[in-house]
């Protein structure tokens, strides 16, 4: 890899570690860089600082958190016929961190600054599978599409908490039969069922993943004609 692209991963890279800490409200003093440097000297510091950088994410893992329940009220505009203040209570979750910035790294295919930003905070990922999927069987291939773009419609409150990729797949094009494989990625440490709550039983969970092999397994497929996935989207 050339030195100038070096620089350009180091540069984002550090950026975004740099911004998660200060989400965190973690202080770091970043090293500054002479304009008048050669590359090489540029390169240097900036690996140095990257160093750095991991370092203090290492020494700020956060432990387990106990829960808590934020509960905010929403005023709600009264009708002639209702009552003039209707309050309603939504629930609000505690979250590990701001996922902004691996998600655009992620769909970026910056897929190596994303990985270094998952394995610095204490996520947690599941591979989770469909309990009914034999419901689509003999549908239309559009029909059983069309449930991935459903299943992530229903999490349209709770982005901040998930990324989630939901796939179907169809082992043999023959027939209509079809199957619904997800990779979740968690950001909270609140029980699944408490943020999504009936959701939560359409689905089975398998915390007991491979890490490096649920990372690739998340990103996005780019050819689908030669691909038993036949749909694909994104909780984010």
């Amino acid at each position: 890899m050339d030195t100038i692209k070096q620089i350009d991963i180091l540069t984002k890279q550090n950026d975004s570690i740099f911004n998660s800490l200060k989400n965190r409200e973690i202080e770091f003093e970043r090293i500054s860089i002479n304009i008048n440097l050669s590359i090489n000297e540029k390169l240097e510091i900036l690996q140095k600082e990257n160093n750095k950088l991991k370092e203090v994410v290492k020494l700020n893992k956060p432990p387990p958190q106990l829960k808590k329940e934020k509960i905010q009220i929403k005023k709600e505009e009264s009708n002639d016929n209702e009552e003039d203040n209707v309050k309603e209570k939504i629930k609000s979750y505690d979250t590990i961190t701001n996922m902004e910035d691996l998600k655009r790294s992620f769909f970026n295919d910056d897929y190596e600054n994303f990985e270094l930003l998952i394995k610095s905070n204490n996520f947690k990922f599941y591979n989770v599978t469909y309990k009914y999927d034999s419901d689509k069987d003999n549908c239309p291939d559009y029909s059983a599409m069309n449930l991935v773009k459903g299943f992530v419609r229903n999490f349209d409150n709770y982005r901040k908490y998930f990324m989630i990729c939901f796939r179907c797949y169809q082992e043999d094009k023959s027939i209509q039969k079809y199957n619904y494989n997800s990779f979740w990625i968690v950001n909270t440490n609140e029980p699944i069922k408490n943020i999504i709550g009936s959701l939560y039983d359409d689905f089975n969970f398998d915390e007991n993943i491979n890490l490096d092999k649920f990372l690739i397994d998340i990103r996005k497929i780019n050819d689908f004609e030669n691909n038993i996935c036949i749909a694909e989207s994104f909780v984010h």
